[in-house]
């Protein structure tokens, strides 16, 4: 989603026909549809290379025919692997972006052949420095890489007004004197909501936690084992579950005093730029090595994965998260870093380059 909010962007810089390949699931049929004014072909849920092929006319008959200049794949899964390479075979530039931190490259031949659709890119987006470094140990040329921060909307990710945080803050029930820390994403094990609420209870009574983010089928018992564990440590009355897919993340940040970063794997956080837009510092886990993004006693803090040092970590917090001067400060900041207009005038000059257009250039 967050690729395609930027390429809707780049549709006033440059004049993109953009065809959207992702895969079915909960969200998409198998099949073309339109989403947002772009066609969207949805692939069969096991992306398998038969099933890929077997698509394949589906795609055609629906618009697929037409002659793409670019391809941009998101991510290593299987889909994206052998569509990168079916574009390769057709001579489309390929850019590849990797948006979670990947696992060690095998070396078997169909891992090798695997790697061509990133190997043979033309332009790579890193989004952190761990990729960077894992493009660059797979062969790639340092000067096709761009190591690139994740484009956040300053219109809707900015600095709440006193109405907007008072408002923000009664939707949830939070009191005046609560410090209340956030931790946003989907239920599930990799984001360690687990750790959050076990660090919750050793801090005082005035700190409270939001757990907010969608629960899906699949995520029900991950959910109530969070649950258990809010009951066992007697935290019923200070956690707050969103188990909800949120409309309007700002809500959630201008309610925020801290963002906590539990998760145990990440490549850059959404959650954690557009909060730092808002204002709000950031409590990260150590191993994510967002060094880069947050520093200690500036924006936020550093803390190793255990309850202790996450609770001791949101109190050495504290003073940026109740001073107004240091919330505009860490907004301002990160307002500069990530702002989605000029990383997205950068990307098409990127994207120029690679498809061989001018700024008046046509791209599909």
């Amino acid at each position: 989603m967050r690729i395609f909010r930027t390429y809707q962007r780049m549709l006033r810089m440059l004049p993109l026909d953009i065809v959207v390949i992702t895969e079915a699931g909960r969200h998409y049929k198998p099949g073309w549809s339109i989403y947002e004014e772009m066609p969207v072909f949805a692939l069969p849920p096991d992306s398998s290379a038969i099933s890929l092929l077997k698509a394949f006319p589906a795609f055609l008959s629906g618009g697929g025919a037409r002659r793409f200049a670019t391809m941009h794949i998101a991510g290593f899964s299987k889909a994206a692997q052998l569509i990168g390479i079916a574009g390769l075979v057709a001579g489309i530039p390929v850019i590849a972006e990797m948006t979670v931190d990947p696992d060690p490259p095998g070396h078997r031949l169909r891992d090798r052949i695997a790697l061509l659709a990133i190997t043979r890119a033309r332009l790579l987006i890193a989004l952190n420095n761990t990729i960077r470094a894992w493009f660059l140990n797979i062969g790639v040329a340092p000067e096709r890489i761009w190591l690139r921060p994740n484009p956040v909307d300053l219109d809707l990710f900015r600095p709440p007004t006193a109405a907007e945080r008072l408002a923000a803050r009664s939707a949830f029930a939070i009191s005046d004197g609560a410090c209340l820390s956030v931790v946003f994403g989907r239920f599930q094990p990799r984001k360690n909501q687990r750790l959050a609420v076990q660090a919750l209870a050793n801090l005082p009574q005035p700190h409270h936690l939001l757990l907010a983010g969608p629960a899906f089928a699949e995520d029900q018992e991950y959910l109530s084992s969070v649950r258990r564990d809010i009951e066992r440590l007697g935290l019923q009355h200070r956690v707050i579950i969103h188990a909800e897919t949120v409309a309007d993340a700002s809500k959630i940040y201008h309610a925020a005093d801290q963002l906590w970063l539990t998760s145990t794997r990440e490549g850059l956080p959404n959650v954690m730029l557009e909060a730092l837009c808002c204002g709000v510092p950031v409590v990260a886990n150590s191993q994510l090595n967002l060094h880069d993004h947050v520093v200690d006693e500036v924006n936020g803090c550093q803390a190793s994965p255990d309850p202790q040092s996450l609770a001791e970590a949101a109190l050495a917090v504290l003073p940026l998260s109740v001073s107004p001067i240091a919330r505009r400060t860490i907004s301002d900041r990160a307002r500069q870093a990530y702002n989605a207009d000029h990383l997205c005038a950068e990307f098409a000059g990127h994207l120029a380059a690679v498809a061989g257009l001018s700024a008046e250039g046509a791209a599909k």
